[in-house]
């Protein structure tokens, strides 16, 4: 069939061709389409040349018009959204708490017309900080009108798009902060929950030294804390994934499975790894849930991060190690190693200060000396604002390991009296590097909640270049009204 007479019909209103002849013409443009179309580079278009007479086509580039985030999504949210959320009225918030019904260690019995001993309830009134939270983000001009990613229209959704990246940002940090922000390291941080349960009542906080932990090491504690004088009343457990995947195995390993019968002659399925784990506690089912997001990143930044790093950046003087009493190095941990330093401060943190490999022995205690009031003869590193640090974040290599293999151990604060002395801090092998903590809490609203001072909400900032900025705001803090009713086991295995 010539296509040429074929695509007369074309020329036809459409009304006047038939079945016959439209199946004829897709046949025939499928036979010639390689002859026809052989020079059409549509699919993988090429750019034209300037001087030829090569012509591009104007064909744009292929966009998902549905984003797929290379990150973590909504799932590694979950502390944040377990804990319920209590309308504050006051930047200092003020609850009063029941420690005690009265005295119980006095006999009830008193004789025939006596009144026996006096009881009283004993208080205590706490007060929280409200502490804002942000995340700071910005659109061109040009984006909030013109489709510059693609015809999908991004544009329109510009604004919806970079509030809601921004927010998952703020969030992944704030729920990272609920563990373990320290208003001692930064002022302008709540307390999280392993610094509120260990001012209150540190015998909450358990130590595996690096071993894994079971159901049975959770079981002892779900009821151990249910008794005297916690009573708590324990009904969540908050892992990291690791340690999620562990305690699944252990399930998998050693869960019971129906079996069909005569009876029931339904059909049965074994299914590796179930999408929940729960114990059987005091009160009833306490569910273990994973959450992603509980450490901040394991591993140091390479270069200063921020608008404003720490400058002058400071200079790790030295990182020495020595005999001391309160050692928890033991003989399987002697060894060569590394170690990583990075200052934090309001708006920005530094490079990492690697230093040279340290030999350590059984009972041993490193000591860092860091130059941060006048490093190098270049001037004081500010302590807030600008430029500033306010802590330091540690990093810790494998024993005989490269610099690496160097992953988060702990914080410490900068020294901040003022005077010509640098900072100084040590590393006992208190804090394990690789290993992760385990939360057995009770999140009931009586013991621990979210002081929310305002509705999470976006505020536009003012307009000085040809760019729309904008500001995320959370105002708030965590209140652990009850931190005996909490319980903390630290240092514990990624792995079975």
């Amino acid at each position: 069939m010539n296509i040429d007479r074929t695509l007369e019909g074309v020329l036809k209103p459409h009304a006047e061709l038939t079945v016959a002849e439209w199946a004829e013409l897709n046949r025939a443009l499928q036979a010639n389409a390689s002859a026809i179309f052989k020079a059409a580079t549509t699919g993988y278009p090429t750019q034209a040349v300037a001087g030829t007479n090569a012509f591009g086509a104007l064909v744009p580039q292929s966009i998902e018009t549905v984003m797929t985030s290379a990150s973590w999504t909504d799932k590694a949210i979950c502390l944040w959204n377990l804990l319920q959320k209590v309308p504050v009225y006051n930047t200092l918030h003020e609850s009063v708490i029941v420690q005690e019904y009265g005295e119980e260690r006095t006999d009830p019995w008193i004789t025939e017309g006596g009144v026996g001993p006096e009881g009283a309830s004993l208080f205590e009134r706490a007060l929280v900080k409200v502490k804002y939270l942000s995340e700071k983000r910005e659109l061109t001009d040009v984006s909030t009108m013109v489709g510059t990613v693609g015809g999908a229209g991004v544009a329109p959704r510009g604004l919806a798009i970079e509030t809601r990246n921004g927010t998952k940002n703020l969030l992944g940090k704030l729920e990272s902060s609920l563990f373990w922000a320290d208003s001692d390291l930064s002022p302008l941080a709540f307390d999280g929950l392993y610094k509120q349960v260990n001012a209150a009542n540190p015998e909450n906080i358990g130590d595996n030294r690096g071993l894994p932990t079971s159901p049975q090491d959770l079981t002892t504690i779900l009821f151990d804390s249910f008794g005297a004088p916690q009573y708590a009343e324990i009904n969540t457990i908050l892992v990291e994934p690791s340690v999620y995947g562990s305690l699944l195995n252990i399930a998998t390993a050693y869960a019971r499975h129906p079996q069909p019968t005569n009876v029931t002659p339904q059909r049965y399925s074994l299914v590796f790894n179930a999408n929940e784990l729960t114990l059987m506690g005091p009160v009833g089912p306490v569910p273990i849930k994973s959450a992603a997001k509980m450490f901040p990143p394991r591993t140091p930044n390479t270069v200063a991060v921020g608008n404003n790093p720490p400058s002058p950046a400071p200079v790790l003087d030295s990182a020495t190690a020595g005999s001391h009493a309160s050692s928890e190095f033991e003989a399987a941990d002697a060894g060569l190693y590394y170690y990583k330093v990075v200052g934090v401060g309001d708006d920005g943190i530094s490079a990492p200060l690697t230093s040279s490999q340290v030999t350590i022995s059984e009972g041993d205690r490193v000591t860092f000396t860091i130059d941060d009031e006048d490093p190098g003869g270049n001037g004081q590193i500010p302590l807030s604002g600008d430029n500033s640090i306010r802590y330091y974040r540690v990093y810790r290599s494998d024993k005989n390991g490269a610099a690496s293999t160097c992953s988060y151990m702990w914080s410490f604060a900068r020294n901040t009296d003022g005077g010509s002395d640098e900072t100084v801090f040590y590393d006992t092998n208190a804090y394990l590097p690789k290993t992760s903590t385990v939360w057995p809490l009770s999140l009931r609203k009586e013991h621990i909640y979210w002081a929310k001072f305002l509705d999470f909400f976006r505020r536009p900032l003012a307009q000085v270049a040809t760019s729309v900025p904008f500001l995320l705001l959370l105002l708030g803090a965590l209140h652990v009204r009850v931190p005996r009713k909490q319980y903390i086991l630290q240092n514990v295995a990624l792995h079975i």
